[in-house]
């Protein structure tokens, strides 16, 4: 998963960004550790509102359904086994499963599963154990970066509307205070 930058505790960007008077104070939202919506918990160079556009272009690129499936598919050509997967009975409940929810995963997201599932039949066979756990793992990446693409569109709405403002910044002096 992609997510925005956020600045750590103790690291050396925290520290930076403390100096600069760029950090925000320790609401809950900047100190939540979610990267995925509630990062940038600092005064960014560049327009925040381009930053988030720029975060939710790279999420809509990446976890189309085309863009993932060609990956996995690329992926299964790629590998190389020099035996075949030994299969388990929970595999075949498991793959009986991502079949059925398959459909349900968003549009286009059965047709480029099932191109991606012949390609690897017809080209490495062997890798078919492989592709289809990376595939799963897209039942979960696909709605949760289309979930994370309505509330970054939800905050870029703020940002235009005026109805986000910057939380207060920490003051270094007042962190070195409060340590003394």
């Amino acid at each position: 998963m992609v997510g925005l930058l956020y600045a750590l505790p103790t690291t050396q960007l925290t520290r930076r960004l403390l100096a600069e008077g760029r950090l925000f104070s320790g609401s809950e939202q900047t100190q939540s550790g979610d990267q995925c919506t509630a990062g940038l918990n600092f005064e960014t160079k560049r327009l925040r509102r381009d930053v988030l556009d720029d975060y939710r272009r790279v999420l809509g690129a990446i976890y189309n359904p085309v863009a993932y499936f060609g990956r996995v598919r690329r992926l299964g050509r790629m590998l190389k086994r020099e035996r075949a997967h030994k299969m388990i009975r929970g595999d075949l409940r498991s793959f009986g499963r991502l079949l059925m929810r398959i459909h349900r995963a968003g549009p286009g997201t059965a047709k480029q599963f099932w191109r991606m599932l012949l390609d690897c039949i017809v080209h490495n066979p062997k890798a078919l154990p492989y592709v289809v756990m990376v595939s799963a793992l897209y039942l979960h990446l696909g709605p949760f970066s289309r979930q994370v693409i309505r509330e970054i569109d939800q905050e870029i709405d703020n940002i235009d509307q005026g109805l986000w403002h910057a939380p207060v910044s920490v003051i270094p002096s007042q962190v070195a205070a409060a340590s003394a």
